[in-house]
């Protein structure tokens, strides 16, 4: 890992954001590839591209690429829609092929195959949230977009209220929402932030009953409520989930302090630092990459479908990282495995002194976390440096 910038944003945001312009796009692409009597190739090629991006940052935009997949093979006679097709896969394997020569070229294709395409396999197949808790997890998060939700439901059970022409449309809409729903369910549903990747195909259901299913209605008021309605869920639900999914000033701040404490206790451009539970921001404010290929928190102290992720954290931890950041008072995570959080504060007992407590102590989320330093690099006898708001 030459630079933590790009790799490490990507873990303080939900990653479905930061797809969702390839997705929206790329179905555009895709659609517009077909609406001419022959299909457009470089269109379809194109809407490869950005759909592979996307599974690029995330594995799961596959599941919504299947219904533009099956769109583009059969909307048109077998020839034209074999070719459209088989664009549309080749331009899909192009972005994870050129991070894949990367990795190659640089020696750690073995790493990027691991964390990729097994890993993905591996939560699918994992048993830390049954399917049974997963569907209870689901259905709780689609009650946070109830009203659009409903909109949409009653779109596609009315459709046959809609006009001809739109018909259509919401069959595909209709595949695009299932698909984006398994790929929720995939991941068995843990993050309410993974329903944002439904939020698409959710809207424009829920916009064709209001423009259209309901067009023949004279009561604009009822419409304009209905549509204030939706559009505050939706708002509600975004907000609310980047409110606690991203990383804001308020963590940058103390990422800052803390990533000013490690230069002045002597934090050379080689070292590494290990935030064991927050704040990964502070990998960003430092400069300074983990001392492992696996480092997110939940990989690090949970058992998670990783290749060598059960002694990830053991290994993090020997390979003696010039600083390590820990919340305090603890911010356990519901799947954590006790023994490694013993491990931790074992570890940091015997070869680590505290440097500083940085953030807010104030029991939400956003809580406070301890800087430790190696003893030779922390002061003595005392630690010096607070930056704290508790």
């Amino acid at each position: 890992m030459k630079t933590a910038s790009l790799t490490l944003a990507g873990t303080v945001s939900p990653a479905e954001l930061i797809r969702a312009p390839f997705i929206v796009f790329g179905m555009l692409a895709g659609l517009a590839a077909i609406a001419k009597p022959r299909p457009s190739l470089w269109l379809a090629a194109g809407a490869g591209v950005l759909f592979g991006a996307a599974a690029v940052v995330k594995q799961t935009a596959i599941f919504e690429a299947a219904p533009l997949a099956a769109l583009l093979l059969f909307s048109h006679p077998r020839k034209e829609g074999l070719k459209a097709f088989a664009l549309f896969g080749a331009g899909c394997l192009v972005v994870p092929a050129a991070f894949a020569m990367l990795f190659l070229a640089e020696g750690h294709f073995g790493a990027l195959f691991d964390a990729a395409v097994m890993s993905a396999f591996g939560r699918m197949n994992a048993q830390y949230v049954s399917w049974g808790d997963a569907v209870a997890l689901f259905g709780l998060e689609l009650l946070l977009l109830a009203p659009l939700a409903i909109l949409a439901a009653a779109a596609w059970a009315f459709r046959g209220a809609f006009q001809p022409g739109v018909r259509p449309a919401l069959g595909f809409l209709g595949a695009w929402t299932l698909c984006a729903f398994f790929g929720v369910l995939a991941l068995r549903a843990v993050c309410a932030f993974y329903m944002l990747a439904a939020l698409p195909p959710l809207c424009l259901l829920a916009g064709a009953l209001l423009d259209h299913g309901m067009a023949r209605f004279r009561a604009e008021r009822g419409r304009d409520l209905a549509r204030t309605v939706v559009f505050a869920s939706v708002v509600i639900f975004v907000a609310n989930t980047v409110r606690w999914s991203c990383y804001d000033a308020v963590n940058s701040g103390a990422a800052d302090q803390a990533a000013g404490a490690m230069q002045a206790a002597g934090l050379r451009k080689q070292d590494r630092i290990l935030v064991v539970d927050r704040d990964l921001g502070v990998y960003l404010a430092s400069g300074a990459n983990p001392p492992n290929s696996i480092f997110n928190p939940m990989h690090l102290l949970c058992d998670f479908p990783f290749k060598s992720a059960g002694s990830a954290l053991a290994n993090s931890l020997e390979s003696r990282p010039a600083f390590i950041v820990v919340s305090d008072p603890a911010y356990e995570i519901g799947c954590e495995k006790p023994q490694r959080r013993a491990l931790v504060k074992s570890f940091l007992a015997d070869n680590y002194r505290v440097l500083g407590f940085f953030g807010s102590n104030d029991g939400t989320r956003r809580s406070r976390f301890a800087l430790y330093g190696l003893k030779p690099h922390a002061p003595d006898p005392a630690p010096v440096l607070s930056a704290t708001s508790y």
